[in-house]
């Protein structure tokens, strides 16, 4: 009896172990930001950094939703607000707006938020089809949604948008 309960209880701890891999091979690692009064996320592996609201230096002639431009590391960055881009309501700024600074390769830019959730894991299996009732210019740059609710964005699609994308 006592050899049986050994084999059970080895048994368990393998399939415990399996199960968290398993479940660690399923999570998507995000970071969590708001744009209130909703929570959304980005894949962690376009974040470059994530900082503190410094000077931006707005640029006439441009389109409302970008902010301006920061000087990132000796490197002119633009700032895109994906609220007025997404058509949500602009609160302001305040002591809580952090820039999240995406990049792929050499091409970077800010994302202004409304604060920081922080570091996420969403399990993939849980993630649904974003609805149909998403305002038109979001709704191309979502990638799903989560259980909990939290908008995944499609950073790959922002990336490369020719809509975000200013080129003169």
């Amino acid at each position: 009896m006592k050899n049986e309960i050994e084999i059970l209880k080895k048994r368990a701890a393998q399939y415990a172990s399996r199960t968290t891999e398993d479940d660690s091979q399923n999570q998507l690692s995000v970071i969590g930001f708001y744009l209130h009064p909703e929570i959304y996320a980005i894949d962690y592996d376009y974040v470059k950094e994530v900082k503190t609201v410094i000077e931006i230096t707005s640029i006439p002639g441009t389109p409302d939703f970008i902010m301006g431009i920061i000087n990132f590391r000796g490197n002119m960055l633009s700032v895109v607000n994906l609220k007025t881009f997404f058509g949500l309501k602009e609160k302001g700024l305040t002591e809580f707006n952090k820039l999240i600074i995406i990049g792929k390769g050499n091409f970077e830019f800010g994302i202004m938020t409304d604060g920081i959730l922080g570091n996420l894991r969403l399990d993939q299996h849980k993630l649904s089809t974003p609805p149909l009732t998403l305002s038109e210019s979001g709704s191309a740059f979502v990638k799903a949604i989560s259980a909990e609710g939290i908008i995944l964005l499609n950073t790959e699609k922002i990336l490369n948008s020719k809509q975000l994308i200013i080129e003169q």
